[in-house]
């Protein structure tokens, strides 16, 4: 019989996570779930910003992801992404949004 560490569970989590894609890992968190040129995309509405996450990258393609993570926040929220900022280690970005021109509120 093979004992885990008390850690184990995590272990098998994450290690059961790790053979899922990113669509399916992005279901596991909150967010309105937008799909942009076949990548999955998690935006959380904040007032005028949004958070917005991606889960399936690699480092050739972060320029595409910036303008898909924009048009994901705009899909989700109705308004324009006015400036977006990446977390230099991971793919969350944060998007200021204007939402006076289309009437929409971000968040609600």
């Amino acid at each position: 019989m093979i004992r885990l560490p008390a850690s184990g569970p995590v272990l098998a989590l994450v290690l059961g996570l790790g053979g899922c894609s990113g669509a399916m890992v992005a279901d596991l968190y909150p967010g309105i779930r937008v799909d942009v040129d076949g990548a999955a995309f998690l935006v959380e509405p904040m007032g005028t910003t949004a958070v917005v996450r991606n889960f399936e990258t690699a480092p050739a393609n972060q320029q595409r992801l910036r303008l898909s993570a924009a048009r994901a926040a705009e899909i989700a929220t109705g308004c324009t992404a006015v400036t977006l900022t990446q977390d230099p280690m991971r793919n969350l970005y944060d998007v200021q949004l204007d939402c006076r021109a289309t009437g929409a509120t971000a968040g609600s």
